[in-house]
């Protein structure tokens, strides 16, 4: 009994194209003469979804190609594997170098393997890489030179850090002993100490290697008010603060604009213009056992905002009758610039040195304020004042430190110090 044989819809669909060659001979040859003539004369119109069918073509043709030049499938297919490599690690018009080192071994690998079919360079050009780029990548990942803390090439890489450098930055910013310090400050700190010399910038560079992650206030970046000398402008200002236990206090801090000295701060329970009063009192009286200098006709210039308290018949008359003269100007109102400088050193306070969460009482917080004034007037260099205290800028006692200069020492002494390591691991790459 003859029974029908059924067909797959691929065999139709090659013959109704014309492409029969792609199939072998032997399965040609089983399939009837009137059959295959049928399939070729099939117009494309008889199938439903027919216009689908250029997914179908675009992988014919692949296959075709395939048949055709044998000896290029290993290139196809190295082709194929680096475009989807490139996929997920560059985006359509640019390289992203972060994305890079991030798939830094991939890439290697990639490279290594099908740089015998394309050749290095041609590889490269496809990962828009430089050769230097590439052999620089191939040390820090082949090589792991121990005298460096991050095994990377002392020798090729001679402006790292030394070991025990990175080892003092990662104690320095993990200790409780800088904690109410932002990292500007400890840099600062360590240099005038004479203990390790490098930038700012560096300092944030190795605490993002080291995984490091501190408290930092967000700034908003205002035209700073033109001051030009201690005593020119004052700023004051209150704030709340809630200690653990529930209790609300309010906060008074008065600041020398120019050195961002605490002239003088009140704790109190109350919102009060005699605590104001009491703050400018204490501010003139250390004006004046300073013997400071003021020209005919110069007023310290107050700043405060629209509150109640800054606002009383009492403050008023005590401000027009005190010496050396103040004149009172309202932020954003009299004066077109606001009150944001007392207004950082609010965040400065409750970041850092009296976190409200971490106090528990009145008592507390009274302590850390007192710390506060002392070591933010008298310890803690301040980025603004280019590595000085507040109190050295305000009595004009400024040390003579030339921080560029012991910086671009200590990088020759450090890379003079790299470059001696008896190491030899990277000559094996050359």
């Amino acid at each position: 009994m003859r029974t029908r044989r059924f067909y797959d819809t691929s065999l139709i669909y090659i013959f109704s194209q014309n492409k029969q060659h792609l199939l072998s001979k032997s399965l040609i040859a089983s399939i009837p003469n009137s059959t295959k003539a049928t399939w070729k004369n099939y117009p494309n119109e008889k199938f439903f979804g027919f216009e689908q069918r250029n997914i179908l073509d675009e992988g014919l043709e692949h296959f075709e190609l395939y048949k055709k030049y044998k000896h290029i499938k290993t290139v196809l297919k190295a082709v194929q594997n680096i475009y989807i490599t490139l996929y997920n690690v560059i985006t359509p018009f640019k390289l992203a170098f972060y994305k890079l080192q991030e798939n830094r071994k991939i890439i290697i690998d990639l490279t290594s393997r099908y740089t015998p079919i394309f050749g290095l360079n041609a590889v490269l050009s496809i990962f828009q890489i430089s050769r230097s780029s590439y052999q620089t990548m191939l040390l820090k990942e082949k090589i792991k030179c121990c005298a460096s803390y991050f095994e990377i090439c002392t020798r090729r890489f001679g402006k790292q850090l030394l070991k025990n450098q990175v080892e003092l930055i990662q104690k320095a910013l993990t200790c409780n002993e800088y904690t109410h310090w932002p990292i500007c400050s400890i840099a600062y700190y360590f240099q005038r100490k004479n203990i390790l010399h490098i930038s700012i910038q560096t300092w944030y560079k190795y605490a993002r290697l080291l995984g490091i992650k501190r408290k930092r206030i967000k700034k908003i970046k205002k035209p700073p008010l033109p001051c030009q000398k201690p005593n020119e402008y004052w700023h004051l200002d209150l704030t709340h603060f809630v200690t653990k236990d529930g209790t609300k206090h309010f906060i008074y801090f008065l600041i020398d604009n120019f050195s961002r000295k605490i002239l003088a701060y009140k704790l109190d329970f109350d919102i009060s213009w005699t605590n104001v009063k009491a703050c400018i009192e204490d501010a003139l009286t250390l004006v004046l056992n300073s013997n400071f200098i003021f020209e005919n006709n110069t007023n310290i210039q107050l700043i405060t905002d629209g509150g109640p308290e800054n606002k009383s018949i009492g403050l008023q008359k005590f401000i027009t009758s005190s010496l050396p003269q103040i004149k009172h100007l309202i932020a954003l109102k009299d004066i077109t610039f606001s009150n944001s400088m007392v207004e950082a050193t609010h965040k400065n306070c409750k970041y850092y040195y009296a976190i409200p969460s971490q106090t528990e009482n009145t008592m507390q917080l009274k302590n850390h304020l007192e710390f506060m004034f002392n070591d933010f007037n008298d310890i803690r260099p301040h980025a603004a004042l280019k590595g000085f205290t507040p109190n050295e800028v305000y009595f004009n006692s400024q040390p003579n430190f030339d921080f560029v200069e012991l910086r671009r020492t200590d990088a020759i002494n450090r890379s003079k110090l790299n470059k001696a390591n008896a190491c030899n691991k990277c000559e094996l790459l050359k």
